[in-house]
């Protein structure tokens, strides 16, 4: 019996993971953060490029070195297709932290979630189906420029501070737009953001996560309605918020005297209200006149 057929594992236990396929271990690596999956590489030699191959990365970094270990690891990835994105930066990251992409042809959805606006500039999307952009604080004029890229979206939801730098943004594209409201001046931007979604279906306006108390909505009637409201319009929904003030019941009122496709309109208001409160709003609802026969409203409370 030769030496090399007596020979063990140093510490005493065969290596059977690196034993297998490639498109195994990348599966495996994919459980595990994308840092601990790239330091796999000084285990040998077989581990050294499996991890770049895995079409998912997600760097979570709170230390003023995310750039650099960022743009490392990506210039020595090597998977045709990045299946996702995720860039998570704490709060001892740099202040000027900045994502800049000038050629995304291929990316599909888009997550942005920043206290300042001028975080990201991304160019040529012309595959993006979803995105979901939030601000919280502006600092600088080109906040423009970055929504313009998202021209091309399927479905878009935004907060009412960049719905506002939206107004002059075709969507020729855009089947569904929620808007998530935190401020009183809303209605008006929302407005002309559906003059220039021509072929819109789905509109939902999310108030969840809105103290309403003191919030006094603006709405002014527009001169002219929509196109998508007369001929693409199929489904509106309040989701929770709806108090029955003045504001609201007359966009209400414009969305179900207008959308002549509308199939269903849900409306959901809190269950704060009392009985008498309840029965009030829900009768005003359904007094609303619909030019659409097909539109069945639903009026729902929320759980508590």
């Amino acid at each position: 019996m030769s030496d090399r057929s007596l020979r063990m594992p140093e510490d005493g236990c065969e290596d059977k993971i690196s034993e297998l396929s490639d498109d195994l271990l990348v599966q495996i690596l994919l459980l595990i953060p994308t840092k601990d999956a790239m330091s796999t590489m000084i285990l040998s030699k077989r581990w050294r490029f499996v991890w770049t191959m895995i079409p998912k990365l997600k760097y979570k970094e709170t230390t003023k070195s995310v750039w650099w270990f960022l743009y490392n690891s990506l210039q020595l990835h090597k998977a045709p297709v990045v299946d996702s994105l995720c860039v998570d930066l704490g709060p001892r990251c740099p202040a000027d932290t900045r994502l800049h992409s000038k050629d995304t042809p291929a990316l599909k959805h888009l997550i942005i979630d920043s206290w300042v606006e001028d975080y990201f500039f991304i160019e040529n999307m012309p595959c993006l189906d979803l995105a979901d952009i939030t601000f919280s604080i502006f600092i600088c004029e080109s906040i423009d420029q970055s929504l313009r890229s998202l021209s091309s979206v399927l479905s878009l939801s935004i907060d009412d501070v960049s719905l506002r730098y939206s107004s002059t943004i075709n969507f020729s594209r855009l089947g569904k737009l929620r808007i998530c409201p935190d401020d009183s001046d809303w209605l008006e931007p929302l407005m002309v953001v559906l003059g220039n979604s021509l072929i819109l279906k789905h509109l939902v306006v999310d108030y969840a996560i809105v103290d309403l108390e003191d919030m006094a909505l603006s709405w002014n009637q527009p001169d002219s309605v929509p196109s998508c409201l007369s001929s693409h319009l199929e489904i509106f929904e309040w989701m929770e918020g709806y108090e029955g003030r003045v504001e609201e019941k007359k966009f209400v009122t414009y969305i179900l005297a207008n959308s002549k496709c509308l199939k269903r309109a849900t409306i959901i208001f809190s269950n704060t209200f009392d009985l008498d409160r309840r029965r009030k709003v829900m009768e005003e609802l359904e007094s609303i006149p619909r030019v659409s026969k097909a539109s069945q409203p639903f009026f729902q409370m929320k759980n508590s």
